[in-house]
């Protein structure tokens, strides 16, 4: 965020000084690229079999390898149900942010 962004911000919300301002690295397809990869070879299935667990589209991870770009929804959406389905004994790529799984996979 900019700094003069930043200072709107707090002028319209003090209580934002007291949070530390947190920025992630950019979700990229070629991430998700390489969680279908890395859970393909674990599990024995294709990258369709993968898409489909994660976006209930065959096509998706197709899609991203072949340079193909998707809506941020999509990506944060995609990376969620990777990290809801991830297997217990892989172990997640260090480099790519992993979110929480959600309450429906603690279930």
């Amino acid at each position: 965020m900019s700094s003069f962004r930043r200072r709107i911000a707090l002028a319209i919300c003090p209580e934002l000084s007291r949070q530390p301002l947190v920025v992630r690295a950019p979700m990229r397809p070629s991430d998700l690229v390489r969680l279908s990869f890395l859970m393909e070879c674990h599990l024995g299935v294709t990258h369709w079999a993968v898409s489909m667990r994660v976006a209930s589209k065959g096509d998706l991870i197709d899609r991203f390898k072949a340079g193909g770009d998707a809506r941020s929804a999509t990506i944060i959406k995609a990376l969620q149900r990777f990290s809801d389905i991830w297997p217990t004994d892989l172990e997640w790529p260090s480099d790519i942010p992993r979110p929480d799984p959600s309450q429906e996979a603690v279930r």
